[in-house]
């Protein structure tokens, strides 16, 4: 199954947020977080910064599918 397009795209997304708007970003988390797999996971891999995407994608597949 794909994962649900987000209604909030990343770059609007860190709009809100550097605006200090979190609330206006909360209701997409889930969705924003499948987006940003792709890239997490390439961010660890080069950098090594002790992150588990993995372990986050696996509880984020638990949490969308409930």
């Amino acid at each position: 199954a794909k994962p649900p397009m987000p209604s909030l795209g990343v770059e609007d997304a860190m709009a809100l947020l550097h605006a200090g708007n979190a609330e206006g970003v909360k209701s997409h988390l889930a969705a924003l977080a499948v987006q940003l797999m792709p890239l997490l996971k390439l961010i660890e891999n080069e950098l090594k910064l002790g992150m588990n995407p993995e372990d986050a994608e696996a509880k984020l597949k638990r949490l969308v599918s409930s």
